[in-house]
């Protein structure tokens, strides 16, 4: 693996860094109520090459991971 996923309860975001810190994508979580929805899971990678997590209201999403 080329990079690792960060994520923590109180951002609504999640990023991949590769081994050199380097931020290689980053997903933001839209704002649902007055402050965006924190990441509540650590995420994971599926086999079928999604970034999965879920999230304080209860939703699960699934990332394609990109390269900004």
């Amino acid at each position: 693996m080329k990079w690792r996923i960060l994520a923590s309860q109180h951002w609504a975001e999640v990023r991949a860094i590769d081994p050199a810190g380097s931020i290689k994508w980053h997903f933001t979580m839209e704002l649902v109520h007055l402050t965006p929805d924190d990441v509540y899971s650590t995420p994971i990678i599926g086999t079928d090459g999604l970034t999965y997590f879920g999230a304080e209201t209860d939703s699960i999403y699934a990332l394609i991971p990109t390269t900004p």
